[in-house]
């Protein structure tokens, strides 16, 4: 009975237990943390992005006036930009739409065209990127793993 209570009383091995409980759960939180602030990342630099490629795309004169060219310009451009950080986004997850509008109100109704007009003065840009997680065998079912943005642009340059 003596040698018991003289192994409860000592309490040798306690922090390496505690650090194997501890341990893992800190470095789930830590990746965790890490991968929001990617996930951050990317849709912030989305926005910018998207804004600018399609500022650029719309300012550009010599081309002709379909949804293909507006889109080649927009992955042209977007590799240009994307070389800066390729080793948090990938080029090919990117899935751009051209549309051309007459006015705000077939934007708002999602009635724009794919060909240009002599009328379609508005350029509606959608983006989506499909994010890949580090983590994605863990987080696949959490949330939607895409990111989508729309830009609206006027073309100052239209034949």
């Amino acid at each position: 009975m003596l040698k018991l209570c003289n192994i409860i009383k000592e309490k040798r091995g306690v922090i390496s237990i505690e650090l194997a409980i501890c341990f893992p759960l800190f470095l789930l939180m830590f990746t965790f943390v890490l991968e929001m602030n990617r996930l951050m990342f990317i849709s912030s630099s989305l926005d910018l992005l998207t804004a600018d490629v399609a500022r650029r795309a719309s300012i550009t004169e010599n081309i002709n006036k379909n949804a293909s060219s507006y889109s080649n310009i927009f992955y042209n451009e977007l590799s240009k930009e994307l070389s800066l950080w390729p080793m948090l986004t990938s080029q090919d997850n990117f899935i751009v739409q051209v549309e051309f509008c007459n006015n705000i109100k077939s934007v708002i109704d999602n009635k724009c065209n794919t060909t240009s007009t002599a009328l379609s003065k508005i350029i509606h840009y959608k983006v989506e990127y499909r994010y890949n997680a580090v983590f994605s065998s863990l987080f696949s079912d959490l949330a939607d793993t895409s990111l989508k943005r729309e830009s609206v642009v006027y073309r100052e340059f239209q034949s």
